[in-house]
């Protein structure tokens, strides 16, 4: 789908990717650390220190994310310079890091705030539903406000117009 736009589409946003998934794996990283230390405490029934715990890797993760969006979203084209990115990919590159980095936050609160969910009395894993579907019901609105569709295909002139796709 993303091909339509063309080739520097497909190679900035595969660059971008890279690094937004280098910061998703970051506060994956940090939420499950932040669990296991939850979960022992929970386990010695001791939910005081297992609730610090979580609001002290939230805490943490809300820095780093609100860091990270402040970073790429102001940033963004210094990180793409620093690390030698074509000069055709740099402009496609930077916009779509800016746009995805204005959501690192939310990247990195999902993860606790999941689990602190979970952590409710009486709910458990049946509060992930309704929370996913809130998130999926976001996304539809997003994506009802792109543009879908085939690219329209250009009439070939000159010689082109001979040529026979193989």
């Amino acid at each position: 789908m993303l091909s339509v736009e063309g080739d520097q589409a497909v190679g900035a946003v595969g660059t971008a990717v890279t690094y937004i998934n280098l910061f998703i794996i970051l506060f994956l990283v940090i939420s499950t650390g932040m669990t296991a230390v939850m979960t022992q405490y929970i386990g010695a029934e001791r939910p005081g220190v297992a609730r610090l715990a979580m609001k002290l890797g939230l805490s943490f993760n809300a820095v780093v994310g609100i860091f990270l969006t402040i970073l790429l979203t102001f940033g963004a084209e210094t990180i793409l310079k620093t690390v030698g990115i074509a000069a055709q990919l740099l402009e496609p590159a930077r916009i779509y890091l800016q746009v995805v980095g204005m959501f690192c936050l939310c990247n990195a609160l999902t993860p606790i705030f999941s689990g602190y969910l979970m952590d409710l009395p009486n709910l458990g894993m049946t509060v992930l539903f309704p929370y996913a579907a809130i998130f999926v019901a976001l996304a539809f609105v997003t994506m009802s406000l792109v543009k879908h569709g085939d690219a329209k295909v250009l009439a070939k002139k000159g010689l082109e117009a001979l040529d026979i796709d193989d």
